[in-house]
């Protein structure tokens, strides 16, 4: 019976120090985490510090450049890359990217919400261009119908909010401007990959006096002045080549190589106003780490003469 009874106690012994030593395993474990945790906060915390100390920069750098210059090109020092340098304990790169060298979606509609036939003729020049699409006319109407402020659509290709209603989930169309080219990836006829391949082209700019913002002939890539320009692409892309040398110092230059290449009737029918060598709307990409944490954030900044201001910021790259 004592043996018996001695047995008894050794095995409640060793479940009682099993239990113990479960609970400090697991005190231990959720105490190590809480470390981790704490860490990843203070190390996230102090990369977001170094990303907006880039942005700084950044802003520095682009109202310095429009005192000394009156003209936009990619040789300038902001169109430079910043590769990783270390920073207060991180690591920071990044770099500056013209806006204006790109197709703006919201030129699509002018400041009243109706449709600018001019711009829907270049984006659709555009989808061409790619060469995937299967009707880049209806992807056109489609976003201007996503874009303007009646439900009547646009063309054989127009989507309204009729269109939208019957998809799971259903939502409606904006209605007005876009506010990031995230945005493209909910007009019908468009998916993510065909998005992708249109990334470096376009984006969405504001237009505070209701006009198309212009693009910038320096620092636009051959398919966009093909596009907007309408040349064929092989004399965008010879323009692009020689811009490296000697960019252009004013939008009649430009239209003067058009000109030369393309004939003067196509230089002709060029809206000047729809150009430009000079840019208002930049677009920073930064990146960071410290410690564990890698971040990266998008900061779209407006220049003027009195200065630079944020218009959107978020982590991530989402133009």
């Amino acid at each position: 019976m004592a043996a018996r009874q001695r047995g008894v106690a050794l095995i409640t012994v060793m479940v009682v120090v099993a239990i113990v030593v479960g609970v400090a395993g697991s005190v231990l474990r959720d105490h190590y985490l809480d470390i981790r945790r704490a860490e990843n906060v203070l190390h996230g915390n102090q990369s977001i510090a170094l990303l907006l100390g880039l942005e700084s920069w950044a802003r520095e750098l682009l109202r310095e450049d429009r005192r000394n210059n009156d003209t936009d090109h990619e040789g300038e020092p902001w169109a430079q890359v910043l590769y990783p340098v270390d920073a207060e304990g991180g690591v920071v790169s990044g770099r500056i990217l013209d806006q204006q060298g790109r197709f703006n979606l919201n030129n699509l509609v002018d400041g009243d919400g109706i449709a600018d036939a001019v711009a829907m003729e270049q984006f659709r020049r555009l989808l061409e261009l790619d060469g995937e699409f299967d009707s880049p006319a209806s992807i056109v109407e489609a976003v201007v119908d996503w874009l303007d402020r009646d439900q009547d659509p646009t063309g054989l290709g127009g989507r309204e909010d009729t269109d939208y209603a019957v998809l799971e989930p259903a939502y409606r169309t904006a209605g007005s401007e876009m506010v990031s080219p995230t945005e493209l990836l909910l007009v019908e006829g468009m998916d993510y990959v065909a998005w992708r391949r249109l990334q470096p082209l376009v984006t969405v700019l504001p237009k505070p006096d209701g006009r198309p913002t212009s693009v910038n002939v320096n620092t636009a890539p051959a398919a966009v002045i093909a596009a907007t320009a309408a040349v064929d692409l092989a004399i965008a892309e010879d323009i692009v080549e020689e811009r490296k040398d000697e960019p252009f110092d004013t939008v009649e230059q430009f239209s003067a190589r058009i000109g030369d290449s393309a004939g003067d009737s196509t230089a002709a029918a060029m809206d000047q106003a729809r150009f430009t060598t000079r840019s208002d709307f930049f677009l920073v990409e930064s990146g960071a780490r410290f410690g564990d944490v890698t971040l990266n954030m998008s900061h779209l900044i407006e220049r003027g003469e009195d200065g630079t201001r944020v218009l959107a910021r978020g982590l991530e790259n989402a133009w």
